[in-house]
């Protein structure tokens, strides 16, 4: 599976029957090879939403953001960029496509996601558990058995403008079952809601807009996974509104393992052997005197076969439609893979996207080839062109043994299983005293192998003006020490950037990116944990006697990951990049530090320890712009940040793991006693709950000819949880390098008490200011330099609250002004602007209320609205000369001096048509990518043309 977002652990299950026995015990064959597998699979959309909020792409990881944007839906109140994104990690050997391909996906805007620890929560955790956290015994046994369950599952969304993660807070009483109060990982000032996690959630946003995520994804198990945004609404009653379509997408899931037993008291050593779903078991019969070390030899036994899952499959929701207000967007795939994207303005299809692909040969894994854009108003076309990687014949995901121990290809074709080749030592009886001797196991090169691991990764990139990318890549490492102490490189799984290449038309060299992961020449980077080894007891039960055995499990896939399968390979504190000329010469450089104050999950007793500190990774601390001939600075950003907490609500959301300390093979049934019930457990803290991480200072430094210029800015937050969930600073200051300082202090809705801002906040529209104060020093203390004010009104269809003044202050009334708005439609349009220094301005909008389509200076929105021969609500469905028609006519109901100005849209452009209130006429043309091509005036002249190159 590509890039797994959650915990693996594999444990092997109780077997039934001896090993020793002569003949091969069928309840054996089904059950010494299955293991536990908490992995649940999700969407490639969901799964790049997870990695993103758990390392967001910078040049801290190693990779780059590379994207296409595809078209960008703009309405009234949002803005949906849809694009196409690369992850320049590499691609695993069982990686399956993304939306595009390997390693494309796109991002279609808000989704919701969770990875699933062990059961989901609406299956226990969420159900009031009186034996929480009990060491009863038959408890412990329910939950090595999946029975009872007492980790949260890990919760993941988006809305527009943010990104976050959360859990639930366990019931702690009967009352309490399946309530949904979430615990935000980091806070943000979004609200999640739901009353039933199968029925989906609504999250509003800190600017009050509604999103319903209704729309279930299920894995092959029949878990919910993810949730897909079905609508959102603004506060204004914009929307817009999703329709899926299900694909259903398999990944290979391989799994070798061997299995060693020793240590016994009257029995041989051996061990087990799983590949490809087929045991066998080694007997030791022997061992024999080589260089001064004892050899074990081994008789083979077929034992049967094990459930390996080859495949993973999930339901996946893909967009198939997004509507909206005079538009929409169509999406086509085949074989679940997008092929076409069709945009559309008022009922016309205006812009066609077409992804083209080359097919490899198994799995349907294919390699997006080409983005071409057709505008289909002026018939005009543009392409992006990859290429790969595709070097090495096409290997099959499922059968391929030539993996890397990160699970990348590295061509070692002679490989014979996934599990690593080593040497394992076996405890024996010797001469009456315990001995050991040796023998390998495993049958593969585990090695990285940055030709083979670049494999399908993207090599170029064409853009539609000719000129093209070149990425060339290197193998994530980290320092790291040997077993003397001596430094080392140690491979951290996955690529890195190592260039960045830019050639124009021709082909021609022009600039290179370097990317340098390193300070002061002394190679830097942090990498999660990652074990492949496990040990615990193995009893033997019979009626009178039981023999115990040393077990160790030996996996091709992490039996603990604390983060690389998640995506995390590797973090790189200090990165530089240098660009170079045609030439070869350095022509800049600079140099970005990151925050190191984080923790990746730690594993003890082979269990994670997740500490969910996620959101301090990626934090910029320095960026520094260097001079290239001098080498010194003339640049420098700073950045300290704090972290936040709401009051007296930071819980400290916990789990626990429990699993057996042995495995258990019971000659007869009822021999097992409770004596033989041992387990291991580890309880952890999965995180702080309901804080964040927010930018308290920033300097900015300049350097001149030696001198050093310097800005600071600091930020204060407020107490209340209010201040806390919206992350806004509540006072900067500014101090300049000439010794002035300025202070600037804000207020929110919510430090407003009365009904308007109760009712704000309640509505969650927190985000916009209330009061903005800007004070200078000066002799004695602070004095007040400026003051806006912003009053809002009541505005019962949306349950907040409608801008109704705004009010300026200047130094000691130098200046004054005060601008209201004391007409809104139903949608919260502005309808009337007035000002004592200007005549009232009139507001009338068409298009669905989407768009104003006449101003009429000198004269109140009434008066206009008497003044038209149609209802207002008889233009939103007028256009072209009909619209024109109907409101020319205003100019002679509101003459001089009046003032009318008309004006007509594609509503996904912008304006098409102006005409003056002197009759002046402009019109506008774009073309179907929304770029404007050419401006007329009203004798057809043209005042202005813009020519795109392809």
């Amino acid at each position: 599976m590509n890039n797994k977002t959650i915990i693996l652990i594999i444990a092997l299950l109780t077997c039934v029957g001896s090993v020793y026995s002569q003949g091969t015990s069928p309840a054996l064959a089904d059950t010494e090879g299955k293991y536990k597998y908490n992995y649940v699979p999700v969407s490639p959309v969901s799964e790049e939403l997870m990695k993103h909020i758990m390392c967001p792409v910078n040049y801290n990881t190693g990779k780059v953001e590379l994207s296409i944007p595809i078209y960008e839906i703009r309405t009234r109140d949002f803005t949906l960029p849809l694009r196409l994104q690369y992850d320049s990690g590499g691609i695993k050997v069982s990686a399956g496509n993304g939306v595009a391909g390997l390693g494309w996906n796109v991002d279609f805007g808000p989704t919701v996601t969770r990875s699933i620890q062990g059961n989901p929560d609406e299956e226990g955790y969420l159900i009031y558990n009186p034996d929480f956290g009990s060491w009863d015994t038959s408890y412990m046994h329910k939950m090595t058995e999946g029975m009872a369950h007492e980790q949260p599952d890990v919760f993941f969304y988006s809305t527009f403008d943010a990104q976050g993660n959360f859990v639930f807070r366990r019931p702690e009483k009967s009352s309490e079952s399946g309530s949904h109060i979430p615990v935000y990982l980091p806070l943000t000032s979004d609200k999640v809601e739901t009353s039933d996690i199968r029925s989906g959630f609504q999250v509003t946003d800190g600017s009050g807009n509604i999103y319903r995520f209704k729309e279930a994804e299920y894995s092959n198990t029949g878990k919910i996974t993810g949730w897909k945004l079905t609508d959102v609404t603004s506060l204004k009653q914009d929307r817009l509104s999703f329709s899926y379509v299900t694909q259903k997408l398999t990944y290979a899931d391989s799994y070798d393992y061997y299995a060693v037993e020793d240590m016994g008291e009257s029995y041989r050593n051996g061990y087990w052997q799983g590949v490809d779903g087929k045991l066998k078991f080694f007997r030791m019969n022997g061992y024999a005197l080589h260089n001064d070390s004892l050899w074990a030899d081994f008789t083979v036994e077929n034992v049967g076969q094990y459930d390996n899952r080859p495949y993973n499959s999930v339901d996946a929701k893909y967009p198939k439609e997004i509507t909206y207000a005079n538009g929409k967007v169509v999406f086509d795939y085949s074989s679940s893979l997008l092929k076409t994207v069709h945009i559309y303005e008022n009922g016309a299809e205006i812009q066609r996207v077409t992804l083209n692909y080359k097919q490899l040969r198994f799995m349907g894994r294919s390699l997006l080839t080409e983005v071409k854009f057709t505008e289909l108003v002026n018939n005009q076309s543009r392409s992006y062109t990859m290429s790969y990687n595709d070097y090495v014949d096409d290997y099959s995901p499922t059968q391929t043994k030539a993996v890397d121990k990160f699970g990348y290809y590295n061509g070692r074709t002679g490989n014979t299983d996934l599990v690593e080749r080593q040497l394992v030592e076996f405890g024996m009886p010797y001469d009456g005293d315990r001995g050991v001797c040796y023998a390998y196991i495993g049958g593969a090169d585990r090695t990285p192998d940055i030709l083979f691991a670049q494999v399908y990764s993207l090599q170029s990139i064409k853009y539609p003006t000719g000129a093209r990318e070149e990425l060339v890549y290197e193998l994530n490492t980290y320092p790291d020490t040997d077993e003397y102490g001596n430094a080392i490189s140690s491979y951290a799984g996955g690529l890195r950037i190592y260039s960045i290449q830019c050639r124009d038309v021709e082909g021609t060299l022009k600039n290179e990116r370097r990317f340098l992961y390193e300070k002061d020449g002394i190679p830097t980077g942090y990498a999660p944990q990652v074990t492949f080894v496990d040990e615990m007891e193995k009893l033997y039960l019979r009626t009178y006697s039981r023999t115990s055995m040393r077990y160790r499990l030996y996996s091709s896939l992490p039996v603990a990951d604390a983060g690389a399968a998640a995506g995390v390979s590797v973090l790189y504190p200090n990165v530089s990049v240098v660009e170079k000329d045609d030439y070869g010469k350095t022509v800049s450089r600079e140099d970005y530090e990151y925050n190191t104050n984080f923790y990746f999950p730690s594993i003890i007793n082979g269990m994670v320890h997740d500490e969910v500190s996620h959101y301090k990774k990626g934090k910029l601390v320095r960026r520094t712009d260097y001079d290239v001939d001098t080498e010194q600075p003339v640049h420098d950003e700073e950045h300290t940040y704090t972290e936040i907490s709401l009051n007296n609500n930071t819980p400290l959301v916990a789990g626990r793991e429990v699993r057996r300390a042995n495995l258990v093979v019971a000659e007869q049934s009822g021999v097992e006693t409770d004596d033989d019930l041992y387990y291991r457990e580890y309880r952890y803290s999965i995180g702080r709950g309901n804080t964040r991480v927010e930018n308290q200072l920033t300097v900015n430094t300049d350097y001149y000819a030696g001198k050093l210029v310097s800005d600071t800015v600091v930020r204060t937050y407020g107490s209340t949880d209010w201040d806390i969930r919206s992350g806004l600073p509540v006072r900067e200051i500014y101090k300049y390098s000439d010794g002035k300082k300025k202070k600037c202090d804000y207020t929110y809705p919510y430090h407003v008490n009365d009904a308007v801002g109760r009712a704000m906040t309640a509505a969650n529209d927190i985000l916009r200011p209330a009061h903005i104060g800007e004070s200078v020093e000066g002799p004695e203390g602070y004095m007040d330099d400026s003051f806006t004010s912003f009053d809002y009104t009541l505005d019962p269809g949306s349950g907040s609250a409608l801008l109704d003044e705004v009010s300026v202050w200047k130094h000691e009334g130098l200046f004054s002004m005060s601008e209201s708005y004391p007409v809104h439609d139903a949608y919260g349009n502005v309808c009337e602007i007035r000002r004592a220094d200007a005549p009232v301005v009139a507001l009338l909008w068409g298009y669905n209320y989407s768009r104003p389509v006449a101003i009429v200076e000198g004269a109140s929105y009434q008066e206009v609205v008497s003044g038209l021969c149609v209802s207002v609500e008889s233009l939103q469905n007028l256009d072209g000369s009909a619209l024109e028609n109907v409101l020319l006519p205003l100019r002679n109901a509101f003459p001089a001096p009046c003032r009318v100005t008309v004006y007509r849209y594609a509503p996904q452009r912008g304006v098409v048509y102006m005409n003056e209130p002197n009759g002046n006429v402009t019109t506008y043309s774009y073309d179907g990518f929304g770029r404007l091509t050419e401006i007329r005036d009203k004798d057809g002249a043209v005042l202005e043309y813009n020519e795109y190159k392809k």
